[in-house]
């Protein structure tokens, strides 16, 4: 279970990535390139940041796992799911206003829960760390 957390988290980054660009090419007409470079930017940080999260997962599989860390990761990794799909909404919302068919107040809504979501998946990520951190495993390897 532990094992596919961090495939979990790359296939995060290229779904997050994939449906933030595609969500900014929709909005069409003068503001699709205006939409293309705010998306870009945003696909950069959050696309780096998980991989970031992906790789930290990967070190917790190699030195520490547990079933503990297995628990708490997969809430992470769920919160930052409902933080990205809140993001992509907010952007689909704003990409809607821009265009004059939405109202900024979907967006609004969409990226204040994306906020909280992200604000949550922090919070569990630090406990991941503080219950890896305090796992202890005995590997084969140390016994002899």
């Amino acid at each position: 279970m532990l094992k596919a957390l961090p495939f979990l988290w790359f296939l995060l980054a290229a779904l997050g990535a994939a449906a933030q660009l595609f969500v900014a090419r929709m909005s069409g007409g003068d503001a699709m390139g205006t939409m293309l470079i705010s998306a870009a930017s945003a696909v950069l940080i959050t696309t780096v940041s998980t991989i970031g999260m992906a790789l930290v997962y990967l070190l917790i599989l190699r030195t520490r796992p547990s079933l503990s860390v297995a628990i708490v990761g997969y809430s992470h990794f769920f919160l930052a799911c409902a933080a990205y799909t809140g993001q992509t909404i907010g952007t689909l919302e704003r990409n809607r206003y821009l265009a004059g068919t939405g109202d900024m107040t979907a967006a609004s809504f969409a990226y204040t829960a994306a906020g909280l979501a992200s604000l949550l998946a922090g919070i569990v990520f630090i406990l991941a760390l503080i219950v890896a951190l305090n796992t202890r495993h005995e590997r084969l390897e140390d016994i002899f």
